[in-house]
C-alpha cells in the first residue's frame, strides 16, 4: 500500500508562493546541479493530486505537464483544459472519496497542491509523509504553506538533507 506524500518546496517564511501565486523565484534554485532527490522521488508515484489551479500553472512550465507513468487527478468544480490526455483525471468529489480508490495501490501518491488541497487532506488525516525542501530565500509575504489546517498535527523527523546552496530538504511521518 502506498503513502500519501506532500512534497513540496517553501520558502525560509513558510509561503508557496509569493503574494501574487508565482512561484519564479524558485527559479534559481531548479538551476542548480542537484534535484534534490526529484528524479527518485517520481520513481516510486503512481498518482499525482493536484487543484485546478495549481494544474493550469504547472502546464505553463517549460516542459508543461509531464509525469510520465502516472495517473493526475485534478481536483476541479469547473471544465479544465486536459489537451485530451487520458492520464488526467478531472476529479469533482471529495479527498476521502478519491483516497478510498488509490490507497491500496502500491505505489505512491504525491499531494502536489496547492495549499487549500493540501489542507483539506491534513485536515482528513490523509496525509502519511511530509517531504519540505526549504529554500533559503524569505518572501515576507505570500501563500502560506499550511493555510487553512485546522488542527495540530505532530510530525516524526525521519530524514534531513542539506545541499551546499542552502536548501534543507526534511521529511516527517505524520
Amino acid at each position: 500500500m502506498g503513502k500519501t506524500i506532500f512534497y513540496v518546496a517553501a520558502s525560509l517564511d513558510g509561503f508557496l508562493a509569493d503574494e501574487n501565486g508565482s512561484v519564479d523565484w524558485l527559479m534559481p534554485f531548479q538551476n542548480e546541479p542537484y534535484d534534490y532527490g526529484y528524479t527518485d522521488f517520481l520513481g516510486q508515484i503512481g498518482h499525482v493530486l493536484t487543484g485546478s489551479l495549481t494544474y493550469e500553472q504547472a502546464k505553463e512550465f517549460p516542459g508543461g505537464w509531464n509525469f510520465p507513468d502516472t495517473t493526475t487527478w485534478v481536483f476541479a468544480q469547473r471544465n479544465l483544459e486536459t489537451e485530451g490526455r487520458n492520464d488526467i483525471i478531472l476529479w469533482r468529489n471529495g479527498a476521502v472519496e478519491l483516497m478510498e480508490k488509490l490507497r491500496s495501490e502500491p505505489k505512491d501518491i504525491w499531494l502536489l497542491g496547492g495549499a487549500r488541497l493540501a489542507a483539506n487532506f491534513f485536515n482528513e488525516g490523509l496525509v502519511d509523509e511530509l517531504v519540505l525542501t526549504q529554500i533559503p530565500l524569505v518572501l515576507g509575504k505570500g501563500k502560506p504553506l499550511f493555510e487553512g489546517v485546522a488542527k495540530q498535527f505532530d510530525l516524526r523527523l525521519q530524514k534531513v538533507e542539506q545541499f551546499p546552496n542552502g536548501v534543507v530538504q526534511l521529511t516527517y511521518a505524520l
